[in-house]
């Protein structure tokens, strides 16, 4: 990551009451994402903003906040009674191997992943065309060498190979620190025509039954 001047925001209600505290170094950008994915924004009245040079040292003080406001709106940090009873995620890093938790790490669908899917999809079909019917059995082979899907994967923001930005689709690990918020981008991202192309159900699986076997 870089040491560049990083944000920390801060959310406030007409009454003064911090809601949220985030840090971001991509300006703007972050608080649409909050305005089209957060139910809360909408109780946002106005923002405060102070900037610390170094990431780690701005993680550090969005932690102090959070810890010392207890924003109504974070989980992670937050001592709150509702949010002791929230189970964060942890996330296993594709780049190092190493586990971390969700405030960590990011999910992303590498574009390279998308691309490679593509190419190997148009190649399948033109190798093993559709049945000229409904009615007209399935070649075993035609199936056997489908393409695996485009894969997710979750990487530590310290280990992020391109910290300059990213050209796939990109979600930050503090939307996705519990299970009701991977609900949600399961939600959002059955939207998305490319994404049947993906391996999200696998990914979300993991995710689900990460303590050990199905319940």
């Amino acid at each position: 990551m870089t040491d560049g001047s990083v944000t920390i925001y801060k959310f406030w209600s007409a009454t003064d009451e911090l809601l949220y505290v985030g840090i971001t170094s991509r300006g703007l950008q972050r608080w649409q994402e909050h305005m089209a994915t957060k139910p809360w924004w909408e109780e946002v009245h106005h923002a405060t903003v102070e900037h610390v040079v170094g990431r780690r040292q701005a993680l550090e003080r969005e932690r102090q906040l959070i810890r010392q406001f207890r924003p109504r709106y974070n989980v992670v940090h937050n001592t709150a009674p509702v949010a002791q009873y929230v189970k964060l995620l942890d996330y296993r890093c594709a780049i190092c191997g190493e586990f971390g938790r969700a405030e960590e790490m990011f999910i992303e669908l590498p574009r390279a992943e998308v691309d490679r899917h593509d190419a190997e999809m148009k190649e399948w079909e033109e190798r093993y065309p559709p049945p000229t019917s409904s009615w007209s059995p399935v070649p075993w082979e035609r199936l056997a060498n489908m393409p695996r899907p485009a894969s997710w994967r979750t990487v530590h923001n310290e280990c992020d190979p391109d910290p300059e930005g990213h050209s796939g689709y990109y979600i930050d690990g503090r939307n996705a620190a519990t299970h009701e918020d991977l609900l949600y981008w399961t939600a959002h991202l059955m939207e998305k025509r490319w994404f049947a192309g993906t391996d999200w159900d696998v990914f979300i699986s993991a995710q689900v039954y990460q303590d050990g076997g199905r319940p």
